[in-house]
């Protein structure tokens, strides 16, 4: 019986990482774990592979204070194992599940979440619109640009008119995988 990928990464695992995350060690400027998670989906889909020393000092925002080595490669192996977990799920065209709160609020997790992954959006922007249309990739991620609320004064109308909204609520999961299969797939003969 195979493993749902999501499920790979558990709940256990999943704590864990959301409690160093949310501590003092990780820094103020550090991402939570909603927000770590978009980053790392982000890093799963971009086309060009990222070293991991150029993601954990964004990601962190800086550097953590850990309490030792054990520590940190935990943390480490944490992080390496949920971007693991996302880049099999693409992969496999399951559509991302967010880590969203059964009780908490969803608008502004959901902004949370699409803040990681426009962070890691932009630490190799160029990638992503290498061999792509502008076009293409802008449709693509415009679910998760607007719903970040970062561009506002381009993007405020699609987020305050609810019916809009929604529908760009609705089409996150599956422009992420259409995002990752469109760098994946093999280009099409004429």
């Amino acid at each position: 019986m195979t493993q749902n990928n999501e499920q790979s990464f558990s709940k256990n695992k999943a704590e864990l990482l959301s409690n160093f995350l949310s501590s003092e060690r990780a820094g103020e400027e550090s991402l939570d774990y909603i927000s770590a998670h978009g980053f790392l989906t982000a890093l799963a889909i971009c086309p060009e592979k990222i070293d991991s020393n150029d993601w954990i000092p964004s990601l962190f925002g800086g550097s953590p204070a850990y309490q030792d080595e054990l520590e940190k490669q935990s943390v480490l192996e944490l992080l390496a194992e949920l971007l693991e977990s996302q880049e099999k799920s693409l992969e496999s065209g399951e559509l991302i599940e967010l880590p969203l709160s059964s009780d908490g609020d969803h608008e502004a997790e959901l902004q949370t979440w699409c803040i990681g992954f426009v962070e890691a959006f932009f630490i190799k922007e160029e990638a992503w619109f290498s061999n792509k249309t502008e076009e293409v990739i802008a449709e693509l991620t415009l679910p998760t640009m607007a719903l970040s609320g970062l561009f506002e004064e381009e993007l405020e109308e699609l987020i305050e008119n609810e019916e809009q909204y929604e529908s760009l609520v609705e089409q996150l999961p599956e422009t992420l995988t259409d995002l990752y299969l469109l760098y994946r797939s093999p280009p099409e003969t004429k």
